[in-house]
């Protein structure tokens, strides 16, 4: 088994660092996803009588085998040591999106500013990543993983603060400058999971943590409608 210099956040389980973060040797985890992911391609590949699945049948196989690797990923991503609080971390983030998102732009028109403010708020949140990426490579390159994850998560965190305690403009452009600063959290976690993950399951650990991205975002909009309902009941029968 190869290893790597030892990096800045060497430590216990998510903050060890071996260089890439990916051993040539597989862990425990590792064996169990591969272990997971063979049975079930033997079982879904075949029919009950033993013959190789055709037609529609395969178009079944195919989705079946997709939500499978999905639960598998989730599993993996639950138990490795290295991934378990960045995963957690980004969906929890990628919900929390979801549910002020739909209402952000009204709060600002609330607060008096302008459409034209509203675009100048998008361009400084959209232009952190732009003008970060490189940084964030770079200290992510020379093994500052730790940092890079929870300085990301620190800005998006702080800017959502100021914006959502922001009485005029002044404070929302404060605060979508510091989520500009944070708003890398999503290419760094991605980049650190990449790197944490075996090469022979790399691309299903990229599709895994997009699935669950998509789907916690899908969450927030149902869950923002059940609780205006539960409000509006309450308030009705008062």
């Amino acid at each position: 088994m190869s290893k790597h210099p030892a990096s800045p956040d060497q430590g216990d389980g998510w903050l060890a660092s071996d260089g890439d973060g990916v051993d040539d040797d597989a862990g425990a985890e590792d064996q169990a996803l591969d272990t997971l992911l063979k049975s079930r391609h033997v079982a879904n590949s075949t029919g009950s009588n033993g013959e190789v699945a055709q037609g529609g049948a395969l178009r079944g196989v195919a989705v079946r085998s997709f939500a499978w690797q999905q639960l598998c990923m989730a599993k993996y991503f639950a138990t490795h040591a290295k991934l378990a609080v960045p995963i957690f971390i980004i969906w929890v983030a990628s919900f929390g999106g979801s549910l002020h998102s739909p209402v952000t732009t009204f709060f600002l028109l609330d607060l008096g500013i302008s459409e034209v403010q509203i675009g100048h708020v998008g361009f400084l949140i959209s232009a952190g990543p732009i003008v970060l990426a490189p940084l964030y490579g770079y200290f992510l390159d020379r093994g500052f993983k730790f940092w890079s994850i929870w300085v990301s998560c620190l800005m998006c965190g702080l800017g959502c603060l100021l914006r959502g305690v922001a009485t005029d403009w002044k404070l929302v452009y404060a605060g979508a400058v510091v989520i500009g600063f944070g708003a890398p959290l999503w290419n760094v976690v991605l980049t650190h999971v990449s790197a944490a993950t075996p090469p022979r399951h790399r691309s299903l650990a990229i599709s895994a943590f997009q699935v669950g991205c998509a789907g916690n975002v899908l969450r927030g909009p149902p869950a923002i409608g059940m609780v205006r309902r539960e409000v509006c009941d309450v308030c009705g029968a008062v």
